[in-house]
């Protein structure tokens, strides 16, 4: 089983979190992205789930990636203040993440 869930979306920022597990046993978190809109691709508020999709769209400077591992700790495969870019576009399973 795989969950993906966009939290905290704001014209500015967001966190994505991934969680994976059994089929009938409670989801585990696996990955958290935070992310902020660069500036010159500006963000309306969004009025339904729709349009939320709708205004992710765009380019983000991550600012942290971070796995967990088994312990529940993080690891920061791109370090602690990792210097890349995340683009989402409209069509599912494209984006991009560059270091």
């Amino acid at each position: 089983m795989y969950s993906e869930v966009f939290r905290g979306i704001t014209p500015t920022s967001f966190t994505q979190v991934l969680a994976e597990g059994s089929p009938g046993e409670a989801l585990k978190t696996t990955v958290t992205i935070r992310a902020t809109k660069l500036p010159k691709t500006p963000m309306k508020m969004a009025a339904t789930t729709s349009d939320e999709a709708n205004a992710l769209v765009g380019t983000w400077r991550v600012l942290e990636f971070a796995d967990v591992d088994k312990d529940g700790k993080g690891v920061y495969l791109f370090g602690e203040h990792p210097r890349g870019l995340l683009r989402l576009r409209r069509k599912p399973g494209t984006c991009i993440f560059r270091s």
